[in-house]
């Protein structure tokens, strides 16, 4: 197995020009969203008082996989990861201590499917659910009164290994892209937001602790997450110049590179708050 990473620095304001408010046209859930030049989207809702759970949807081109942490680094962070599996959507809750495939998480985190908000096209796959006691505000997640979250993505064109399985699936290296970026909370928050949680009705399977994942079907009209802000497309995340000191028996991570525009989706991440660290294993 070869594990490759990459630090990159100062990233809460590197790729905040990718930020905007964003209305989801199939569910009507209103986002903070992130976006990428490689069509990767990650958008975030949350109460106006933040607990411990969030609204989020991944949408990402192809038939690999993509992924968000909760902090800015893969390491020791809660990590989100989805793909397709024929004409469903997996997602899967992950997290790891060393740089190798993240394992499914345990503890009482967990996925809850909006189903009519996940579907697959063509080119496309859109992933959006309901975590579950997922902001824990210690050193895995980022705190409920962040004012800006700084997460971390990842995209990768090879689809895991053991797709059907959201435990056991292998992911494959994020050659796609990788970065960190800061989620303006504000955007995220929402008076709506417990009307748009009581959507989760974890259509597919659901699981916590050691089966913190989610199957759902696909849907037939694809996520509105694919008409991403054009605003953001504009801005590669992460793509800081300054690389932090990376242990010796590291390679060099190959640079991102661009995948179709827009999209629908779901993954795990790689990266570092000081220095963001992105990672995969193949």
């Amino acid at each position: 197995m070869r594990s490759v990473f990459t630090s990159v620095a100062a990233i809460a304001g590197v790729a905040s020009a990718a930020t905007a408010p964003y209305t989801d046209s199939t569910t009507g859930i209103k986002f903070s969203q992130y976006t990428d030049k490689s069509g990767y989207a990650f958008g975030m809702a949350v109460p106006e008082t933040v607990g411990k759970d969030f609204i989020g949807q991944i949408v990402a081109p192809g038939e690999g996989w993509a992924g968000v942490s909760l902090t800015s680094s893969m390491m020791a962070s809660t990590l989100i990861a989805a793909w397709p599996n024929g004409d469903d959507v997996i997602g899967s809750l992950r997290k790891t201590t060393t740089y190798t495939n993240p394992k499914a998480l345990t503890g009482d985190a967990k996925l809850v499917p909006i189903a009519e908000g996940t579907s697959k096209n063509e080119t496309h796959f859109t992933y959006t659910f309901l975590c579950q006691g997922c902001i824990v505000g210690d050193t895995s997640t980022f705190k409920a009164d962040a004012k800006s979250a700084v997460l971390g993505w990842a995209l990768a064109d090879a689809a895991p290994t053991n797709p059907e399985s959201a435990d056991e699936a292998v992911l494959a290296y994020h050659k796609t892209g990788f970065g960190a970026y800061g989620l303006p909370m504000a955007d995220a928050e929402s008076a709506d937001y417990e009307t748009w949680a009581a959507m989760a009705n974890g259509s597919g399977s659901s699981g916590s602790g050691s089966s913190a994942g989610a199957s759902t079907p696909g849907a037939s009209t694809p996520a509105a997450a694919a008409s991403t802000p054009a605003a953001a497309a504009s801005t590669p995340a992460a793509a800081a110049s300054t690389p932090a000191e990376a242990p010796a028996s590291s390679a060099e991570a190959p640079a991102a590179t661009s995948a179709p525009a827009q999209g629908s989706v779901t993954t795990t991440t790689i990266i570092k708050t000081e220095a963001v660290t992105s990672t995969v294993y193949v």
